[in-house]
């Protein structure tokens, strides 16, 4: 247990000395325990290793870019082998890192279909995809329906 809980825990002794409304001491430390089991149980904190800032700062730079662009310009950018930067994405993310861009690069379409209200082929194009098809293809790969059913399917 950290600190944080055992103080948490130290403090109920402390609500049957005091007079008052104690059925509102006791859920407050309650709630407080319930956020302290939150935070460190279901989701711990992630230490993210050195470097990882840049490299997310670097893919989102270059999003527009086609995954076959972005891996050599990362591994050219922070001068690694491509096995290394693996590796040390491995140890950020469980995803690989082409899935990661691929993910990113379909919520950014979903993004500007949505949001920005632009069309297949603007989105297509400004993704830098070389055929329509496969920006329809990956996109229904990765949310179940087409970029042209989008909008009809999400709630504002």
């Amino acid at each position: 247990m950290t600190a944080s809980v055992h103080a948490i825990i130290n403090s109920f002794p402390q609500i049957s000395s005091t007079k008052g409304p104690t059925s509102l001491q006791v859920e407050q430390l309650v709630n407080q325990l319930l956020g302290e089991y939150h935070a460190q149980c279901l989701y711990p904190p992630v230490e993210s290793p050195p470097g990882a800032a840049q490299l997310l700062d670097f893919i989102m730079q270059d999003l527009q870019q086609p995954v076959a662009d972005i891996l050599p310009a990362l591994r050219n950018h922070f001068f690694m082998t491509n096995k290394a930067l693996n590796y040390q994405w491995k140890k950020y993310n469980p995803l690989s890192l082409r899935a990661y861009i691929n993910r990113l690069r379909m919520e950014y379409a979903l993004y500007l279909l949505k949001v920005e209200g632009r069309k297949e082929k603007e989105v297509d194009e400004l993704l830098n995809y070389n055929n329509p098809s496969s920006f329809i293809r990956q996109f229904k790969l990765h949310f179940g329906y087409t970029p042209a059913n989008a909008g009809s399917l999400i709630a504002q």
